[in-house]
């Protein structure tokens, strides 16, 4: 290889760090997408404990999956009266339910940097998946022992573990 063409490889290879770079910079967080005030794990846990999660959230989370709000009412364990009530009173979500729309946009994170892009983690939350025994992933996320089991899968994709 001549000098000249290491002089363009390395270019090219250094392109191509900056498009992933730059691909990865304009992708935010789906924490922040969702309307959590950072994606920093401990601030999170302290708005969760202190109550400032704000009930918009959910609206959020529906867009985010693609969802109408009554599904992810259902996904978050938490009634439309209630929250038709919470807001007249200008309350937030109580720990435990923004602990599972924390729980739920972990998933989606963790789908995003192992399948890609948003849309292709979106529909892969959606759709039965034989190694969960053809449940919907995205179902399972409605408890914390249906949430390991899609991690871990997630994680056996992400290093190519089919078994």
């Amino acid at each position: 290889m001549t000098m000249e063409a290491i002089i363009q490889d390395n270019r090219f290879s250094a392109f191509l760090v900056s498009q992933a770079t730059k691909r990865k910079k304009s992708r935010s967080n789906p924490f922040i997408r969702i309307g959590f005030t950072s994606a920093n794990n401990i601030e999170i846990d302290q708005n969760i404990r202190s109550n400032k999660i704000p009930l918009e959230v959910i609206s959020k989370l529906s867009k985010e999956l693609d969802l109408n709000e009554q599904q992810v009412y259902s996904l978050v364990n938490i009634s439309s009266s209630t929250i038709s009530r919470r807001k007249k009173e200008g309350k937030g979500l109580k720990p435990d339910e923004a602990g599972r729309v924390y729980r739920i946009a972990a998933i989606i994170s963790l789908a995003e940097s192992t399948l890609g892009e948003h849309e292709r983690s979106i529909r892969w939350l959606k759709t039965p998946a034989k190694f969960l025994d053809g449940a919907v992933p995205l179902e399972l996320l409605e408890t914390e022992a249906g949430t390991d089991e899609v991690r871990k899968l997630l994680l056996r994709i992400e290093h190519s573990v089919y078994s």
